[in-house]
């Protein structure tokens, strides 16, 4: 099998039923993946990113538009500028960047993963199963934090920071902004 290779200038990809992996490069407008498995890299530099229904490692990065991955099973990458990420029902390992535009994780089920969620100038809010087990970091400098989460910690200055269990700790999650508001469940 080989993974499917996309380079687009303008305009709307989508992409549906690949299993051997996908690489797609947008310069602008609109990128979209839904019901395919396999490593995922998808580059757009001035639009926007959806992917659904994925299995296996996935790696976006955009700019000046949204992302969204929904129903995700595997490591996932994301990077943004200047645009909103919004995470829902992703099973594995975050790593997610984002400046400029607020990132929102919504897992409904247990973490299956770390979680390394970090905002500049903008917010991160943050929705985990009562049922998952992590440890937990969480650190706002020139924002605050709001948990229904118990946390311990401490402010000073411009910066709070805090930390927590859920459960037995398992995973390791950590959650942080510069110049933004931290909201856990």
């Amino acid at each position: 099998n080989v993974p499917l290779r996309i380079t687009a200038a303008d305009g709307s990809t989508f992409i549906t039923g690949i299993t051997a992996g996908i690489a797609a490069t947008q310069v602008k407008g609109e990128v979209t993946v839904e019901n395919s498995q396999g490593n995922l890299t998808v580059s757009n530099q001035q639009g926007s990113i959806k992917v659904a229904d994925y299995a296996g490692t996935t790696e976006v990065s955009a700019r000046y538009g949204d992302i969204r991955l929904s129903r995700i099973q595997g490591k996932i990458a994301a990077q943004n500028v200047e645009g909103r990420m919004i995470l829902e029902s992703v099973h594995g390992e975050i790593t997610a960047r984002s400046s400029g535009g607020d990132i929102r994780l919504l897992a409904m089920e247990p973490l299956q993963g770390n979680l390394d969620l970090k905002v500049e100038k903008a917010n991160l809010s943050v929705i985990l199963a009562p049922e998952s087990s992590a440890n937990l970091t969480v650190r706002a400098v020139g924002g605050r934090v709001q948990s229904n989460v118990p946390l311990t910690g401490a402010l000073n200055g411009d910066r709070q920071e805090f930390t927590g269990r859920m459960n037995d700790g398992r995973f390791t999650v950590l959650l942080e902004t510069e110049q933004g508001d931290i909201v856990l469940n």
